[in-house]
């Protein structure tokens, strides 16, 4: 499923991210943000059989991720539940990063991890927290 909506960075604040600068020549600048699920976008089922444990991220998706980044140039923030072990160095994760890194995808936030929120509320909150404003966001998510 993808859903998108208006949005424009006023700030973003970033916890554990690298600063990142929203100001070109004094104007506001437009981020476009993809809310990315991990789990059944960037895998399948299909795939984690025939990988048998090999992989948990099938590298043709990145792939198309990479290439819908840069035509857009948008900027991730990962929804998925991977996002609540992000900062591990879990096998799993830091494979993950490496792949977006050379797809050259990069994820600058992560939404919250409080269960009580549906995964809409919690890009909601994201969206809340860190004064986005309006342009263009989409959530790439299989449920």
């Amino acid at each position: 499923m993808v859903q998108g909506g208006s949005l424009r960075y006023c700030s973003l604040r970033r916890r554990g991210f690298e600063p990142h600068s929203l100001r070109q020549k004094g104007k506001e600048s437009i981020m476009k943000i993809i809310f990315l699920d991990i789990d059944g976008v960037l895998n399948n089922y299909k795939f984690l059989c025939e990988s048998q444990g090999k992989s948990e991220i099938d590298e043709k998706a990145v792939k198309v991720l990479g290439r819908i980044c840069k035509r857009l140039g948008a900027k991730v923030v990962i929804s998925s539940s991977w996002r609540l072990s992000w900062n591990h160095t879990w096998p799993h994760i830091e494979a993950a990063k490496k792949l977006f890194k050379q797809h050259n995808i990069e994820v600058i936030g992560l939404t919250s991890t409080d269960s009580r929120l549906t995964r809409g509320e919690q890009i909601k909150k994201f969206v809340r927290d860190n004064c986005i404003c309006a342009d263009s966001w989409v959530a790439i998510d299989d449920d």
